[in-house]
């Protein structure tokens, strides 16, 4: 058996030039069935940031910033839907 290590989204770090989606900001189980979803919706989102960058000449800290405060609620939930899920597939705890 091997050890299922969650990301901690919950974590706000100062925004940069430089941001994650996907598993690199929040690994999850498999059990839940959720995760490239999540890395979907994620990368749906930064495109459309990135795509008002362009249009409205806005700062990329301030957008990046908008993009990782979004991120982080769905990908708390989204850890959370999987944590349930290998509970209730392997019957353990996942705390």
């Amino acid at each position: 058996m091997l050890p299922i290590r969650n990301g901690r989204p919950e974590t706000v770090w100062k925004t940069g030039p430089v941001t994650l989606l996907g598993d690199a900001i929040h690994a999850m189980s498999p059990a839940g069935g959720v995760g490239a979803n999540t890395a979907l919706k994620d990368a749906s989102l930064l495109g459309n940031m990135f795509a008002q960058i362009v249009s409205e000449h806005s700062e990329i800290a301030k957008i990046l910033n908008a993009y990782e405060k979004q991120m982080r609620a769905w990908a708390i939930e989204a850890i959370a839907s999987s944590n349930r899920g290998a509970e209730k597939l392997f019957k353990m705890s996942t705390a």
